[in-house]
């Protein structure tokens, strides 16, 4: 499944306790340890406690890692995701992604290219994405909503 010491922090979320905090830029962000700040020009920095980076999705606590670990373990025993180490899709369309396991997206697939996030009309695949882990075809719209 997915573990603490395999999902690295983003730049954003670095844990190492290093953090200078002078003074910072009008409505900057910083995460560190449990909590986020943001920087005002006239208070300085204020926080608050979060259980997820808001930029790269990584749990920050170990309560965070044991709810996501629940949840992925109950939606993957029952959903429609596919690996990409079984198989790609085989047309050229729009599929809803996941991403290190855990962000999902809705993206294009490239049968051309044999990639996410590009098209077949691309001379190269500039923008792929390499790092999608799951896929599944998207679901049908309800049924109020159809034509």
């Amino acid at each position: 499944m997915i573990e603490n010491t395999k999902w690295p922090s983003c730049e954003r979320c670095i844990q190492d306790g290093c953090l200078e905090w002078e003074d910072g830029m009008p409505h900057e962000f910083r995460v560190h340890e449990d909590a986020i700040y943001y920087f005002d020009r006239h208070y300085g920095w204020e926080g608050e406690t979060i259980s997820f980076c808001p930029f790269c999705g990584r749990p920050l606590t170990d309560e965070a890692w044991t709810e996501l670990k629940k949840r992925l373990e109950g939606h993957y025993a029952t959903s429609d995701w596919i690996s990409v180490k079984d198989r790609l899709p085989e047309e050229s369309g729009d599929y809803l992604a996941l991403q290190n396991s855990v962000n999902q997206y809705v993206l294009h697939f490239s049968s051309r290219h044999q990639a996410f996030n590009c098209y077949d009309f691309d001379e190269i695949a500039k923008y792929k994405i390499t790092d999608i882990t799951h896929w599944m075809e998207l679901p049908e719209p309800p049924k109020e909503f159809a034509p």
